[in-house]
């Protein structure tokens, strides 16, 4: 991590040389009736200066977003892969604890069904069955709920 920073210093370094190197360099153009005359050697160090200029800030750049992953990558996740399997081993315990019954079965085993009397009673309920929300663990889709 040190060698990092001290290759960023570097780097900061020769950044603020080549724009020094520049800023000299642009001091040195002339004007002229108000045009900026500048020689064909100033245009070129210039031009050279400016690709270097972009050069290290590109490997500035890069160094920071590497020790930004290199940190990220060295934090500890929020669970171990451990808790992960205990919670889903408890979910599955939990689900396989309780019996899970379908529709039908509740249906059959309602107080409304059974007040039909194996059509002794009549074939009308006296009430419409329903299916109690507590029991609902399962999502319908059908024409009328998307």
């Amino acid at each position: 991590m040190s060698e990092d920073k001290a290759r960023i210093e570097e780097l900061q370094s020769a950044l603020r040389t080549k724009m020094a190197d520049n800023k000299t360099i642009a001091d040195s153009f002339k004007v002229e009736d108000g045009t900026v005359v500048v020689t064909p050697e100033q245009k070129s160090a210039f031009d050279k200066n400016m690709r270097d200029i972009k050069e290290i800030k590109g490997l500035l750049g890069d160094l920071e977003t590497m020790n930004q992953v290199d940190n990220w990558g060295s934090q500890p996740s929020g669970d171990s892969a451990a808790a992960a399997y205990a919670a889903a081993a408890a979910d599955l315990h939990h689900l396989s604890s309780r019996e899970i019954k379908s529709i039908g079965q509740l249906f059959l085993e309602s107080a409304e069904f059974k007040s039909l009397n194996g059509g002794r009673n009549g074939a009308n309920m006296a009430a419409p069955w329903q299916v109690a929300a507590s029991l609902t663990s399962y999502n319908v889709k059908d024409v009328f709920s998307g």
